[in-house]
């Protein structure tokens, strides 16, 4: 029989006992009696109650049973039977809201809960019942084949932030990037997969701007244009002009200045500029806002001049990669930056007019989506963290402990994962949380997908078989073994007030792990924001 998948996202246990108690001993028979007693009665007794619908998720925002007076020998059985009675009350409660509205239908919320969390996190919401790529283009399938306003109004949104449309486009399928299209106009948009096919042909022959960069570019165009082009002949000509403007592509050789190579050379320092100082707050902060100014749909039509004077002054930061991890004056290094971006966002303020958030992905956020915790699929790439500096060395990523720029960031990211997901039509960036914090980067940022040469793919499997030559007993493991084994494991990922915490589910094998020649309860690699402990429990 299918059951329910019961997850809790905190709980908090509150006792008052007699000044001479054992407080220490007791606290320990408490923890003990949760996850040998408490942890069974509760899915026990939620799946009595709600076994029956398989297909349906409950939520419950908070439940607070009170024990009253109980002697410790007799907690279990008093929980189960407070227990018992507040789902009664809740199910009560329930029966009379619905009894209120009987005859209004009201939609199923999960997919557009699930779709706009990713899209707005990069990750899926703590309740999910699944966490595959797979379950998620589900999820915008279901809400293709019944829109309602609430989707239409988030697709007509999303130009207005370039990590949401970049995540969007960059997770489902062409087919579902049409037909979202279709979603948002009376003209038909088939023939736009042609269209792109062919503006790939003609700019990767004058340029080396990679297909998968031009596909990118030119659906976030299709969806500025969309609402306003008044026939599917202005959509095209608007897509296309629109893409080679974005790119800095002149097609027809005239010889003028693009103001977008300006963009792209600007783009690519600030890229670079991230993923220095790691350590230091200010230069982080500084760039990550920075990053999302130059990064805006809209900032490609700043007067040319302006950009110039701003690629200037970026390249005059001019901070070096061999020193990148010394301390340095950032107030004074940034201020003339920081000075002249004031001019870009007041020149650039009429465009923003309302294009700065996408309100209904706000929206769509409740507070029960919060959580203090991540679910990680692959806790075990913490046991590689002493071979990954030489690993990204070798993929030419990294020199002096330092990335070279944000892309070669992004790539170290994509390698990283293939170690523990070698099938690419699997890359998910909802998988990537601990990947992330190994690499350095920040949870929020969007991940492009970078597709690895058969030779850097050759260079993940020599990684692993170096680790698990090192292991005295995984000699015998092969690489797919080691996987499953070790890497493939659950765990929960939490942020603490100046480091990150780990939970790793422990296996009966993990004896194995006492006898390697390295620890792991702490990690903190040069380029890393915030040391990660771990706790294998």
């Amino acid at each position: 029989m299918t059951q329910h998948k019961h997850i809790i996202n905190k709980q908090i246990i509150e006792i008052q006992l007699p000044k001479k108690a054992d407080t220490f001993g007791i606290q320990q028979k408490l923890g003990k009696l949760y996850s040998e007693q408490f942890t069974p009665i509760i899915d026990k007794l939620l799946c009595d109650r709600y076994g029956n619908d398989v297909e349906k998720r409950y939520q419950i925002d908070q439940l607070t049973v009170d024990l009253g007076n109980v002697q410790i020998e007799n907690l279990a059985e008093v929980f189960t039977e407070k227990f018992s009675d507040a789902l009664i009350a809740i199910e009560d409660a329930a029966n009379e809201e619905s009894a209120a509205e009987e005859k209004e239908e009201k939609p199923q919320n999960t997919p557009i809960q699930v779709v706009s969390y990713y899209l707005k996190n990069g990750r899926l919401p703590w309740w999910s019942s699944n966490t595959t790529k797979a379950y998620v283009l589900e999820q915008l399938d279901r809400l293709i084949k019944t829109p309602d306003t609430t989707f239409t109004k988030l697709l007509v949104q999303l130009p207005l932030n370039h990590t949401y449309l970049d995540r969007f486009l960059y997770t489902f399928t062409e087919d579902q990037v049409l037909s979202c299209l279709q979603l948002l106009t009376d003209i038909s948009v088939q023939g736009l997969s042609t269209v792109k096919k062919e503006l790939q042909d003609r700019i990767s022959k004058n340029t080396r701007v990679t297909y998968l960069t031009i596909e990118n570019t030119f659906w976030k165009t299709a969806f500025t244009q969309i609402t306003t082009a008044k026939d599917y002949e202005v959509l095209k000509e608007r897509c296309s002009q629109e893409t080679l403007l974005e790119l800095g592509v002149d097609l027809k050789n005239e010889g003028k200045e693009n103001r977008n190579k300006n963009v792209y050379v600007i783009r690519s320092l600030v890229g670079k500029y991230k993923t220095q100082y790691s350590s230091d707050t200010v230069w982080q902060q500084f760039f990550q806002q920075t990053s999302k100014l130059v990064n805006a749909p809209y900032f490609y039509k700043l007067d040319t001049n302006l950009q110039r004077e701003l690629k200037q002054l970026l390249l005059r930061l001019n901070v070096s990669q061999n020193n990148s991890q010394q301390p340095i004056n950032t107030e004074t290094k940034l201020q003339p930056i920081a000075r002249y971006l004031q001019i870009v966002r007041a020149t650039l303020k009429p465009l923003q007019q309302g294009l700065s958030t996408s309100a209904e992905i706000e929206t769509l956020q409740s507070s029960f989506e919060d959580a203090d915790f991540i679910t990680i699929q692959n806790s075990g790439l913490v046991l590689l963290w002493p071979f990954l500096q030489r690993f990204f060395e070798n993929l030419e990523v990294m020199k002096d402990k330092a990335f070279h720029n944000e892309t070669a960031r992004n790539k170290a990211v994509c390698a990283l994962q293939y170690v523990c997901e070698t099938v690419d039509a699997e890359f998910f960036e909802a998988m990537l949380p601990l990947t992330k914090v190994l690499c350095g980067v920040p949870l929020d940022d969007m991940i492009l997908p970078i597709p690895l040469s058969e030779t850097e793919k050759q260079m993940a499997d020599e990684l692993l078989s170096a680790v698990i030559a090192r292991g005295p007993h995984w000699r015998n493991l092969s690489l797919d073994g080691f996987r499953t084994s070790y890497l493939s494991r659950q765990g929960s990922l939490r942020k603490r007030d100046d480091h990150w915490l780990l939970q790793v589910k422990k296996e009966t094998y993990d004896v194995t792990l006492e006898k390697l020649p390295w620890g792991f309860t702490v990690v903190k690699l040069p380029w890393m924001q915030a040391v990660l402990m771990v706790e294998w429990m």
